[in-house]
């Protein structure tokens, strides 16, 4: 059995008018779905403004972007020209399982088993939550370092 592939096609496009410059814009997007979620997509768009007084060139900005989402991430990268003027900007982000807050539970029920010595250390581990970046080291848990 093939994956099937769905494809979405968009364009589209405005004027925009002002005293002093008329600015059509042209946008366009193609975007791939595939079977089990993972979405890619280009974009671009262009954009020519018009003097209306003296004539004048004025900066055309042209945009042209990739983006790429899965199940747990997403990735989108874009850069952009205006004049002499470029910009270019990336963007990554992924999602992780509850995995740690697991581990901490099960050393806490062994510990409040363990004695009524260690049910305070058990009490202490189950109010801990992890967070990136929320200062393991400072909490106690052992951290290591960056190695």
């Amino acid at each position: 059995m093939s994956k099937k592939k769905k494809y979405t096609v968009g364009l589209g496009g405005n004027i925009s008018d002002t005293e002093y410059a008329t600015t059509p814009k042209v946008s366009a997007n193609i975007s791939k779905k595939n079977k089990d979620g993972k979405t890619s997509s280009i974009y671009s768009s262009i954009e020519k403004p018009l003097n209306k007084i003296n004539k004048q060139n004025i900066n055309s900005n042209l945009t042209l972007g990739y983006s790429k989402t899965g199940k747990n991430s997403s990735f989108n990268v874009e850069g952009s020209k205006s004049g002499k003027d470029k910009n270019v900007s990336f963007n990554f982000t992924k999602t992780f399982s509850k995995g740690s807050e697991i581990k901490i539970n099960k050393v806490a029920k062994k510990l409040e088993k363990a004695s009524k010595l260690h049910a305070g250390q058990a009490k202490t581990l189950k109010s801990i939550k992890l967070v990136r970046g929320g200062g393991a080291a400072i909490r106690g848990l052992k951290f290591q370092g960056v190695k």
